[in-house]
Protein backbone atom coordinates (compact mmCIF):
# COMPACT_ATOMS: atom_id res chain seq x y z
CA UNK A 1 0.00 0.00 0.00
CA UNK A 2 1.43 3.34 -0.89
CA UNK A 3 2.93 5.54 2.15
CA UNK A 4 1.32 8.81 3.20
CA UNK A 5 3.77 11.63 4.21
CA UNK A 6 1.98 14.53 6.04
CA UNK A 7 3.30 18.08 7.15
CA UNK A 8 1.67 20.13 9.44
CA UNK A 9 1.04 23.79 8.39
CA UNK A 10 2.52 26.58 10.20
CA UNK A 11 1.14 30.21 10.44
CA UNK A 12 4.45 32.22 10.67
CA UNK A 13 8.35 31.41 11.10
CA UNK A 14 9.53 30.14 14.69
CA UNK A 15 11.67 33.09 15.24
CA UNK A 16 9.85 36.05 13.31
CA UNK A 17 7.61 38.21 14.93
CA UNK A 18 4.53 39.30 12.76
CA UNK A 19 1.16 41.03 13.46
CA UNK A 20 -0.99 38.47 14.47
CA UNK A 21 1.21 35.56 14.52
CA UNK A 22 0.13 35.46 10.74
CA UNK A 23 2.04 35.43 7.42
CA UNK A 24 0.45 34.50 4.76
CA UNK A 25 3.41 34.68 1.90
CA UNK A 26 5.60 32.71 4.47
CA UNK A 27 2.42 30.27 4.46
CA UNK A 28 2.36 30.38 0.59
CA UNK A 29 5.92 29.20 0.70
CA UNK A 30 5.68 26.86 2.94
CA UNK A 31 2.59 24.29 1.29
CA UNK A 32 4.38 24.87 -1.98
CA UNK A 33 7.30 23.22 -0.34
CA UNK A 34 5.74 20.60 0.78
CA UNK A 35 4.10 20.11 -2.63
CA UNK A 36 7.22 19.97 -4.29
CA UNK A 37 9.40 17.79 -1.56
CA UNK A 38 7.65 14.46 -1.80
CA UNK A 39 4.86 15.38 0.98
CA UNK A 40 1.48 14.09 0.24
CA UNK A 41 -0.96 16.21 3.02
CA UNK A 42 -0.86 18.95 5.02
CA UNK A 43 -2.41 19.11 8.58
CA UNK A 44 -4.25 22.24 9.11
CA UNK A 45 -4.56 22.54 12.73
CA UNK A 46 -8.08 24.03 14.94
CA UNK A 47 -8.28 25.72 18.08
CA UNK A 48 -10.20 28.26 20.20
CA UNK A 49 -7.64 30.97 19.13
CA UNK A 50 -6.11 29.73 16.08
CA UNK A 51 -6.68 30.59 12.38
CA UNK A 52 -10.05 28.85 11.32
CA UNK A 53 -9.32 25.70 10.10
CA UNK A 54 -11.93 25.59 6.93
CA UNK A 55 -11.28 28.62 4.93
CA UNK A 56 -7.55 27.96 5.09
CA UNK A 57 -7.75 24.41 3.78
CA UNK A 58 -9.39 25.68 1.17
CA UNK A 59 -6.76 28.63 0.51
CA UNK A 60 -4.05 25.77 0.43
CA UNK A 61 -5.23 23.41 -2.15
CA UNK A 62 -5.71 26.74 -4.32
CA UNK A 63 -2.36 27.95 -4.18
CA UNK A 64 -0.57 23.95 -4.48
CA UNK A 65 -1.02 21.48 -7.55
CA UNK A 66 -1.28 18.10 -5.48
CA UNK A 67 -0.95 18.95 -1.62
CA UNK A 68 -4.32 17.30 -0.50
CA UNK A 69 -5.68 18.52 2.89
CA UNK A 70 -6.30 17.11 6.49
CA UNK A 71 -8.61 19.88 8.44
CA UNK A 72 -9.32 19.69 11.65
CA UNK A 73 -12.68 19.61 12.84
CA UNK A 74 -14.09 19.61 16.09
CA UNK A 75 -17.94 18.23 16.45
CA UNK A 76 -20.43 20.67 18.72
CA UNK A 77 -19.73 24.29 16.78
CA UNK A 78 -21.50 23.17 13.36
CA UNK A 79 -24.21 21.15 12.55
CA UNK A 80 -23.08 17.49 10.60
CA UNK A 81 -25.52 17.99 7.90
CA UNK A 82 -23.55 21.46 6.82
CA UNK A 83 -20.44 19.97 7.81
CA UNK A 84 -20.66 17.53 5.25
CA UNK A 85 -21.97 19.74 2.73
CA UNK A 86 -18.43 22.47 3.21
CA UNK A 87 -16.38 19.18 2.92
CA UNK A 88 -17.77 17.80 -0.36
CA UNK A 89 -17.71 21.59 -1.28
CA UNK A 90 -13.68 21.61 -1.22
CA UNK A 91 -13.12 18.29 -2.19
CA UNK A 92 -14.66 19.04 -5.66
CA UNK A 93 -12.91 23.05 -5.35
CA UNK A 94 -9.86 20.42 -4.58
CA UNK A 95 -10.13 17.91 -7.38
CA UNK A 96 -10.42 15.54 -4.60
CA UNK A 97 -7.87 16.64 -2.38
CA UNK A 98 -9.79 17.07 0.87
CA UNK A 99 -9.77 14.74 3.93
CA UNK A 100 -11.09 15.15 8.00
CA UNK A 101 -9.39 15.10 11.48
CA UNK A 102 -12.43 14.68 13.51
CA UNK A 103 -11.45 16.65 16.82
CA UNK A 104 -13.13 15.60 20.28
CA UNK A 105 -11.05 17.66 22.35
CA UNK A 106 -9.26 16.92 25.31
CA UNK A 107 -8.97 19.91 27.54
CA UNK A 108 -11.71 21.06 28.59
CA UNK A 109 -10.98 25.14 29.37
CA UNK A 110 -9.85 25.50 26.04
CA UNK A 111 -12.88 24.23 24.33
CA UNK A 112 -14.43 26.36 26.97
CA UNK A 113 -13.64 29.41 25.23
CA UNK A 114 -15.78 28.80 22.59
CA UNK A 115 -18.98 27.77 24.62
CA UNK A 116 -18.25 23.89 24.89
CA UNK A 117 -19.16 22.88 28.51
CA UNK A 118 -19.82 19.20 27.09
CA UNK A 119 -18.10 16.53 29.28
CA UNK A 120 -15.09 14.73 27.42
CA UNK A 121 -17.39 11.10 27.63
CA UNK A 122 -20.09 12.87 26.17
CA UNK A 123 -18.06 14.51 23.50
CA UNK A 124 -16.64 11.37 22.25
CA UNK A 125 -20.11 10.02 22.20
CA UNK A 126 -20.98 13.13 20.04
CA UNK A 127 -18.47 12.55 17.83
CA UNK A 128 -19.01 9.34 16.60
CA UNK A 129 -22.88 10.09 16.20
CA UNK A 130 -20.80 13.08 14.36
CA UNK A 131 -19.08 10.79 11.57
CA UNK A 132 -21.88 8.31 11.52
CA UNK A 133 -24.24 11.46 9.78
CA UNK A 134 -21.06 12.61 7.66
CA UNK A 135 -20.60 9.52 6.06
CA UNK A 136 -24.29 9.01 5.28
CA UNK A 137 -24.91 12.85 4.05
CA UNK A 138 -21.75 11.57 1.42
CA UNK A 139 -23.39 8.42 0.53
CA UNK A 140 -26.86 8.87 -0.02
CA UNK A 141 -28.77 9.91 -3.02
CA UNK A 142 -32.30 10.13 -0.90
CA UNK A 143 -33.25 12.19 1.88
CA UNK A 144 -33.08 10.64 5.29
CA UNK A 145 -34.47 11.48 9.04
CA UNK A 146 -31.87 11.37 12.12
CA UNK A 147 -33.24 11.45 15.72
CA UNK A 148 -29.54 10.35 17.50
CA UNK A 149 -28.78 11.31 21.09
CA UNK A 150 -27.40 14.83 20.04
CA UNK A 151 -28.67 15.84 16.67
CA UNK A 152 -32.40 15.72 15.13
CA UNK A 153 -33.21 16.25 11.74
CA UNK A 154 -35.56 15.45 9.04
CA UNK A 155 -35.49 15.50 5.20
CA UNK A 156 -31.48 15.84 4.59
CA UNK A 157 -29.29 15.61 1.56
CA UNK A 158 -26.67 16.99 0.07
CA UNK A 159 -26.75 18.00 -3.74
CA UNK A 160 -23.16 17.33 -3.87
CA UNK A 161 -21.45 14.78 -2.49
CA UNK A 162 -17.56 14.18 -3.09
CA UNK A 163 -14.89 13.09 -5.72
CA UNK A 164 -15.16 9.68 -4.22
CA UNK A 165 -17.95 8.17 -3.53
CA UNK A 166 -17.59 6.68 -0.54
CA UNK A 167 -17.01 9.86 0.97
CA UNK A 168 -13.59 11.67 2.43
CA UNK A 169 -10.92 10.04 4.26
CA UNK A 170 -12.08 10.38 8.38
CA UNK A 171 -9.17 10.77 10.51
CA UNK A 172 -9.45 10.25 14.70
CA UNK A 173 -6.72 10.32 17.41
CA UNK A 174 -7.00 10.16 21.12
CA UNK A 175 -5.72 7.82 23.25
CA UNK A 176 -8.67 7.02 25.68
CA UNK A 177 -10.75 3.77 25.89
CA UNK A 178 -13.62 5.44 24.29
CA UNK A 179 -11.80 7.03 21.45
CA UNK A 180 -9.79 3.86 20.73
CA UNK A 181 -13.44 2.13 19.85
CA UNK A 182 -15.19 4.64 18.05
CA UNK A 183 -11.72 4.94 16.28
CA UNK A 184 -12.79 1.37 15.00
CA UNK A 185 -15.92 2.50 14.38
CA UNK A 186 -15.71 5.25 12.26
CA UNK A 187 -12.71 6.21 11.18
CA UNK A 188 -11.18 5.59 8.07
CA UNK A 189 -7.44 6.31 9.52
CA UNK A 190 -6.26 6.26 13.35
CA UNK A 191 -3.36 8.88 14.44
CA UNK A 192 -1.35 6.91 17.03
CA UNK A 193 1.83 8.28 18.69
CA UNK A 194 4.94 5.57 18.04
CA UNK A 195 6.04 4.45 20.98
CA UNK A 196 7.76 1.00 20.69
CA UNK A 197 7.53 -1.13 17.83
CA UNK A 198 5.89 -3.87 20.47
CA UNK A 199 3.47 -1.66 22.48
CA UNK A 200 2.85 0.06 19.01
CA UNK A 201 1.36 -3.22 17.23
CA UNK A 202 -0.12 -3.78 20.66
CA UNK A 203 -2.75 -0.47 20.09
CA UNK A 204 -2.76 -1.29 16.40
CA UNK A 205 -4.18 -4.73 17.02
CA UNK A 206 -7.02 -3.68 19.86
CA UNK A 207 -7.87 -0.95 17.56
CA UNK A 208 -8.20 -3.39 14.67
CA UNK A 209 -10.47 -5.88 17.29
CA UNK A 210 -13.00 -2.83 17.59
CA UNK A 211 -13.13 -1.97 14.06
CA UNK A 212 -13.35 -6.10 13.21
CA UNK A 213 -16.87 -6.03 15.56
CA UNK A 214 -18.34 -3.71 12.95
CA UNK A 215 -17.18 -5.29 9.98
CA UNK A 216 -14.42 -3.29 9.13
CA UNK A 217 -10.82 -2.05 8.29
CA UNK A 218 -8.93 0.39 8.99
CA UNK A 219 -5.12 2.24 8.57
CA UNK A 220 -2.53 3.73 10.93
CA UNK A 221 -0.95 7.44 11.23
CA UNK A 222 2.28 7.84 13.08
CA UNK A 223 3.71 10.96 14.45
CA UNK A 224 7.81 11.01 13.25
CA UNK A 225 10.08 13.45 14.55
CA UNK A 226 13.33 12.96 13.13
CA UNK A 227 16.82 14.04 13.54
CA UNK A 228 18.95 12.83 10.48
CA UNK A 229 22.67 13.22 10.11
CA UNK A 230 25.16 12.11 7.04
CA UNK A 231 26.53 9.61 9.24
CA UNK A 232 25.05 8.22 13.03
CA UNK A 233 27.38 10.26 14.91
CA UNK A 234 26.28 13.37 12.78
CA UNK A 235 22.99 12.77 13.88
CA UNK A 236 23.73 12.23 17.51
CA UNK A 237 25.42 15.57 17.84
CA UNK A 238 22.59 17.02 16.73
CA UNK A 239 20.03 15.37 18.77
CA UNK A 240 21.64 16.90 21.73
CA UNK A 241 21.97 20.09 20.17
CA UNK A 242 18.15 20.48 19.62
CA UNK A 243 17.98 18.84 23.45
CA UNK A 244 19.73 21.87 24.82
CA UNK A 245 17.76 24.38 22.17
CA UNK A 246 14.23 22.76 23.19
CA UNK A 247 15.12 22.98 27.26
CA UNK A 248 15.84 26.39 26.87
CA UNK A 249 12.89 27.13 25.14
CA UNK A 250 10.35 25.01 26.43
CA UNK A 251 8.84 27.25 29.41
CA UNK A 252 8.33 30.36 27.31
CA UNK A 253 6.71 27.52 24.93
CA UNK A 254 3.65 26.06 27.42
CA UNK A 255 2.63 29.88 28.44
CA UNK A 256 2.90 31.15 24.50
CA UNK A 257 0.05 29.50 22.26
CA UNK A 258 0.33 31.86 19.26
CA UNK A 259 -2.12 34.51 18.48
CA UNK A 260 -0.79 36.37 21.99
CA UNK A 261 -2.50 33.97 24.19
CA UNK A 262 -0.80 33.22 27.03
CA UNK A 263 -2.38 31.02 29.56
CA UNK A 264 -0.59 27.02 29.84
CA UNK A 265 -3.84 25.63 31.12
CA UNK A 266 -5.32 26.47 27.53
CA UNK A 267 -2.60 23.86 25.92
CA UNK A 268 -4.06 21.78 23.36
CA UNK A 269 -0.97 20.06 23.49
CA UNK A 270 -0.46 18.60 26.87
CA UNK A 271 -2.20 18.98 30.56
CA UNK A 272 0.74 20.74 31.44
CA UNK A 273 1.20 19.92 34.68
CA UNK A 274 0.64 16.31 33.99
CA UNK A 275 3.07 16.32 30.74
CA UNK A 276 5.53 17.90 32.52
CA UNK A 277 5.84 15.85 35.74
CA UNK A 278 5.48 12.81 33.39
CA UNK A 279 8.72 14.39 31.18
CA UNK A 280 10.73 15.00 33.63
CA UNK A 281 10.38 11.22 35.45
CA UNK A 282 11.12 9.64 31.88
CA UNK A 283 14.72 8.39 31.80
CA UNK A 284 16.90 10.05 28.80
CA UNK A 285 17.37 6.11 26.76
CA UNK A 286 16.82 4.86 23.35
CA UNK A 287 13.55 2.43 22.44
CA UNK A 288 14.37 -0.10 20.12
CA UNK A 289 17.39 1.11 17.68
CA UNK A 290 17.08 5.01 17.38
CA UNK A 291 13.76 6.34 19.16
CA UNK A 292 14.64 8.65 21.54
CA UNK A 293 13.27 10.06 24.66
CA UNK A 294 15.15 12.64 25.23
CA UNK A 295 13.55 15.53 23.07
CA UNK A 296 10.18 14.50 25.37
CA UNK A 297 12.40 15.31 28.29
CA UNK A 298 14.01 18.06 27.04
CA UNK A 299 10.54 19.64 26.18
CA UNK A 300 8.92 18.76 29.40
CA UNK A 301 6.65 16.58 27.03
CA UNK A 302 5.50 19.04 24.31
CA UNK A 303 7.24 17.38 21.53
CA UNK A 304 7.50 13.55 21.02
CA UNK A 305 10.35 11.10 20.95
CA UNK A 306 12.31 11.36 18.24
CA UNK A 307 13.70 9.14 15.56
CA UNK A 308 17.69 9.41 15.23
CA UNK A 309 20.12 8.33 12.57
CA UNK A 310 21.13 8.53 8.70
CA UNK A 311 18.24 8.72 6.44
CA UNK A 312 18.71 4.83 6.07
CA UNK A 313 18.60 4.34 9.64
CA UNK A 314 15.61 6.40 10.37
CA UNK A 315 13.90 4.67 7.59
CA UNK A 316 14.46 1.56 8.42
CA UNK A 317 12.78 2.01 11.47
CA UNK A 318 9.36 3.24 9.85
CA UNK A 319 9.74 0.02 7.72
CA UNK A 320 8.74 -2.13 10.98
CA UNK A 321 5.87 0.27 11.84
CA UNK A 322 5.08 0.46 8.22
CA UNK A 323 4.57 -3.30 8.30
CA UNK A 324 2.43 -3.33 11.40
CA UNK A 325 -0.14 -1.28 8.99
CA UNK A 326 1.13 2.55 9.50
CA UNK A 327 1.01 3.96 6.00
CA UNK A 328 1.00 7.57 6.75
CA UNK A 329 3.80 9.30 8.71
CA UNK A 330 3.97 12.81 10.06
CA UNK A 331 7.04 13.60 9.17
CA UNK A 332 8.93 16.62 10.87
CA UNK A 333 12.83 17.75 12.13
CA UNK A 334 13.60 20.13 14.07
CA UNK A 335 15.41 22.65 11.71
CA UNK A 336 14.40 26.48 10.18
CA UNK A 337 10.82 25.09 8.61
CA UNK A 338 11.48 25.57 4.67
CA UNK A 339 14.87 24.36 4.96
CA UNK A 340 13.68 20.96 6.98
CA UNK A 341 11.01 20.40 4.70
CA UNK A 342 13.68 20.39 1.43
CA UNK A 343 16.27 18.01 3.69
CA UNK A 344 13.36 15.51 4.60
CA UNK A 345 12.31 15.35 1.12
CA UNK A 346 15.33 14.67 -0.46
CA UNK A 347 16.56 11.75 2.57
CA UNK A 348 13.83 10.51 4.80
CA UNK A 349 10.92 11.06 2.48
CA UNK A 350 12.41 9.89 -0.96
CA UNK A 351 13.65 6.50 0.51
CA UNK A 352 10.64 6.04 2.38
CA UNK A 353 8.64 6.04 -0.97
CA UNK A 354 11.54 3.86 -2.72
CA UNK A 355 11.44 1.23 0.09
CA UNK A 356 7.84 1.37 0.23
CA UNK A 357 7.41 0.94 -3.47
CA UNK A 358 10.14 -1.97 -3.47
CA UNK A 359 7.85 -3.59 -1.02
CA UNK A 360 4.80 -3.95 -2.39
CA UNK A 361 6.39 -4.81 -6.00
CA UNK A 362 7.60 -7.91 -3.85
CA UNK A 363 4.58 -8.56 -2.40
CA UNK A 364 2.59 -8.66 -5.51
Amino acid sequence: MPVEVVGVLMFKPTDRVVPNDFDVPFMQELVQKFDTCGYDRVLVAQSTFWPDSMPLATWVTSVTKNLAVMVAHRPGFVAPTMAARMFATLDHISGGRAGIHVITGGNDSELACDGDFTAKADRYRRSREYAQILRRMWTSDKPFDHAGEFYTFTNALSQLRPVNPKGLPVYWGGSSEESLRFAGECADIYSLAMTSVAETGALIDKVRGFAAEHGRTLTFQGGARVIVGETEAQAWERAHEVAAELAAETDAKLVSLGGGRKDASLSTKIAVEKGVEAAAAEADRVIDTNLWTGTKRASKGRIAHAFVGTPEQIVDSLMRYYELGVTSFFVRGFGEPLADIELQGRTVIRLLKERVAERDRAAA
